[in-house]
């Protein structure tokens, strides 16, 4: 909804636009019971995954804005 209400008002075309265009992602695992501690392992796990592909993830969003500026691509598709 946000991203529709910038391009209404056409925001993109002022000093307010956005750095890049929104990236996101989910990541989900399973938790296996109802209890906190099934909960705390979970986000453990969570953790751990989101440390293991930090390097990774910020060279992506490195080179997305990188592409995003050399093509300049800001418009309706």
């Amino acid at each position: 909804m946000p991203e529709a209400l910038r391009s209404l008002v056409a925001f993109d075309a002022t000093p307010w636009s956005q750095r890049r265009d929104p990236l996101v992602v989910r990541v989900a695992t399973e938790i296996g019971g109802p209890g906190p501690e099934e909960r705390r392992q979970a986000e453990l796990r969570l953790q751990r995954f989101l440390t293991s592909l930090r390097v990774d993830l910020e060279r992506l969003i490195r080179d997305i804005d990188l592409f995003s500026a050399r093509s300049r691509r800001k418009g309706f598709s």
